[in-house]
């Protein structure tokens, strides 16, 4: 359980505190040589968070290497496809990458919020979006504590 949250916290790092609204356009880009450099750059973050957290935790250099190798190719092939399908879902005149402020500032009722124009048109396929995008990725976790500790 405790690799569970150790792995969860390195998500969370990697997706939320250290993902810069620059990254997440750069994402975006339209050519594609310059969306997967982007996304190749995310997931390098995120296997380096999950080195350094579980190597502070004490576990085995090999596991560690396992850890972040298993997590971040399946973070990668998750997040190109969440990509690719955003531009059929969402027209690209109209995408917004949102801010945190400006997100937390539209839900908590600020309806003149940078983000309201996108959020009025968008919203609910964007929160669907998201919402199954971090299940894949904390499936991903549950899929590797389960091939490594299969009992």
């Amino acid at each position: 359980m405790q690799l569970f949250f150790l792995l969860l916290a390195a998500h969370i790092c990697g997706d939320f505190l250290l993902y810069s609204p620059r990254l997440s356009s750069a994402k975006r880009v339209t050519g594609f040589k310059l969306r997967l450099k982007a996304v190749t750059i995310h997931c390098f973050f995120h296997s380096l968070i999950i080195i350094l957290i579980l190597w502070i935790a004490g576990y085995d250099f090999i596991f560690i290497l396992q850890a972040a190798l298993f997590i971040s190719i399946l973070h990668f092939i998750i997040d190109v496809s969440r990509v690719y399908i955003e531009s059929f879902i969402f027209n690209k005149k109209d995408f917004a990458i949102l801010k945190r402020k400006d997100f937390i500032s539209y839900i908590t009722g600020n309806k003149n919020a940078e983000c309201a124009p996108f959020m009025e048109k968008y919203m609910k396929k964007w929160i669907s979006i998201n919402l199954i995008d971090q299940g894949l990725h904390i499936g991903i976790i549950l899929m590797f504590l389960k091939l490594t500790f299969h009992e």
